[in-house]
């Protein structure tokens, strides 16, 4: 989702289905997740979409649903968690 959408790693981690309008193919990230603290509306290319399809069957609210250190919260920006996500992703 990085690639295809050019948003922040943390914005892509935080990003929940409710932000999601697969419909209209845009995702609306509110003021409070944005470092600006203004809303944001990304369009969603098709491959995006895809991508979105392989997230469903791992949904737990959130997207990029990786555990943090704890165990339910989500994780945080860094190297180790984003490999995370790159196994999430290629797993079949």
């Amino acid at each position: 989702m990085l690639i295809l959408t050019a948003v922040r790693t943390g914005d892509v981690l935080g990003a929940t289905w409710a932000e999601i309008d697969e419909k209209n193919a845009v995702w609306d990230i509110p003021a409070e997740r944005m470092k600006a603290k203004r809303p944001h509306r990304v369009p969603l290319p098709a491959t995006a979409l895809a991508v979105l399809e392989l997230f469903k069957p791992l949904n737990r609210g959130r997207l990029a649903n990786i555990p943090g250190a704890g165990g339910e919260a989500p994780a945080q920006q860094s190297g180790k968690n984003r490999h995370a996500l790159a196994r999430q992703v290629a797993a079949p």
